[in-house]
């Protein structure tokens, strides 16, 4: 899944108690370590409490004390809640302090900061919105736990089923998936497993999908695969495929465009490790398709390829190969 600053929405945290878990998440990914979380009465000056650990070959590792505190604002940060933040850190000798914050410093508060740490032996680290958020960015995890939608997570954990256990999503789970999702944002690899997915998943889209509206979902997928074609030439006979099995034709009647299918299950050989893969050939009635291999356990691993014509062609000489070698 592609993400930008956009997606980081910091109105979509419920509380600030929400927002100093996130800033807990992200310090733990960065490598702070025995991080201390002071939730409930006073919390002496920071939020959070953290060590770091760096090192030279002279002194060998060197260990500091992290106070973190921590902002949940939508507008500027001013002087009064932050002042006390400064003395705590002097007097119980961190070593660093950091304000997190999902807004900004006011222009006072800048300046006062400025004029305090004339006088401080620790050093100051300010985080402000927009660097917040280029930091989260770094942590797909952390982007899709704290902000993204429910469809997009389940998406997410479709595809850790199907890699892990081989199970797919039920008819419910992928009509939520269909109709909800924003195809812009997905990757190659999740556009491909959820149109491998449509096809092989209970016999593809039954009637009862399909008065839903969901085959005009459907032939969105298809072309947003297309449009992410990384393919000149057939892709299946350039594979050392060494086993093949459940081949089969589909037909989704009721779509507007991409109405025929070819599905395999295949193991390929590749450089030197046996990968579980599927093979999907769908066509519209013109014969212009699009040719998906999509590997499991492979993370980001599939070869698109737009077919341009004779796409039912192409499916025919591939499950005649497939049925020779295999059956």
């Amino acid at each position: 899944m592609y993400f930008s600053e956009d997606d980081i929405n910091f109105s979509l945290l419920t509380s600030p108690n929400q927002f100093e878990e996130l800033s807990y998440d992200l310090l733990s990914r960065q490598g702070f370590h025995t991080l201390k979380w002071r939730q409930g009465g006073a919390d002496n000056g920071r939020d959070i409490e953290a060590l770091y650990t760096t090192g030279n070959p002279l002194t060998g590792p060197i260990t500091e004390k992290w106070f973190i505190e921590c902002k949940y604002y939508t507008h500027g940060v001013p002087v009064n809640e932050i002042s006390t933040k400064f003395d705590w850190a002097s007097v119980e000798c961190a070593r660093h302090l950091v304000i997190i914050t999902s807004s900004y410093l006011t222009t006072a508060a800048r300046s006062w900061v400025e004029l305090r740490m004339q006088h401080e032996r620790f050093f100051f680290h300010l985080i402000e919105e927009k660097q917040l958020k280029k930091l989260i960015l770094q942590f797909s995890d952390i982007v899709i736990k704290y902000f993204k939608s429910e469809s997009e997570k389940l998406l997410i954990d479709t595809i850790r089923s199907w890699t892990y256990h081989n199970v797919l999503p039920n008819r419910r789970a992928l009509s939520i998936l269909i109709n909800d999702l924003d195809y812009t944002k997905l990757t190659p690899y999740e556009l491909s497993f959820l149109c491998i997915t449509c096809a092989i998943s209970t016999d593809g889209l039954d009637t009862t999908s399909l008065l839903e509206g969901l085959e005009e979902r459907f032939d969105s997928i298809v072309s947003y695969l297309i449009s992410q074609d990384n393919h000149e030439t057939a892709i299946f006979t350039t594979l050392n495929v060494v086993q093949g099995s459940e081949v089969g034709f589909g037909s989704l009647t009721e779509n507007e465009i991409y109405t025929n299918y070819l599905k395999a299950i295949l193991t390929i050989d590749y450089d030197g490790k046996m990968i579980p893969a599927n093979l999907l050939v769908i066509y519209n009635d013109l014969g212009e398709g699009v040719e998906v291999i999509l590997f499991r356990g492979q993370e980001n691993k599939t070869i698109i390829r737009h077919i341009k014509e004779c796409s039912d062609e192409y499916a025919l000489h591939t499950s005649s190969i497939l049925i020779d070698r295999f059956y």
